[in-house]
């Protein structure tokens, strides 16, 4: 099963995806004002995610104050996923947060980070890429140097890792 959002305005998603079958998924042009926090757990058969384009923005409390950006449990138990894109994608919001993002991806190799604007803004990475046994390659850009001091287990069980991609800039 195939899916895309295309050209939309999201604000919910949270456990959206969650324990489906659902194999790849593409979020086209569209602006996000929503946390991420599980949309895709434990969907054992997703492969590919790609964000092309789009906007992911901080979420409120409904009285203005900024709640941050939430990546966590994303993607979690997806144990066949090989494929994550962020193509010139935007995330926003003070404290992101994006512990176990990729907790027991264990396909994945390779994870490009580098063309997302603001990743980190001071947000958390507990657990972010535990148990991806096959991950080779992480590239964060400028993002890794503005993560918090929270990086506890961060690379867990990743033994093939050889590279971190990181810059000042």
């Amino acid at each position: 099963c195939t899916e895309l959002l295309k050209n939309k305005k999201i604000n919910g998603l949270d456990y959206t995806f969650n324990g489906t079958n659902i194999t790849n998924f593409t979020f086209e042009n569209c602006e996000i004002k929503s946390s991420m926090w599980s949309v895709f757990l434990n969907c054992k058969e997703l492969q590919t995610v790609i964000f092309n384009n789009c906007t992911i923005d901080a979420v409120t409390n409904g009285i203005g104050d900024i709640i941050g950006t939430n990546f966590n449990s994303i993607f979690e138990g997806c144990i066949n996923l090989t494929d994550v894109q962020f193509n010139n994608c935007n995330i926003y919001g003070y404290k992101a947060t994006f512990e176990n993002m990729f907790y027991g991806c264990k396909k994945i190799k390779k994870i490009d980070l580098s063309t997302v604007a603001d990743l980190f803004s001071g947000g958390y990475g507990e657990n972010m890429f535990y148990g991806c046994e096959q991950l080779e390659e992480i590239d964060f850009g400028n993002s890794y140097y503005r993560l918090s001091p929270s990086f506890e287990n961060m690379f867990y069980g990743c033994n093939n890792l050889k590279t971190i991609k990181a810059s000042e800039t």
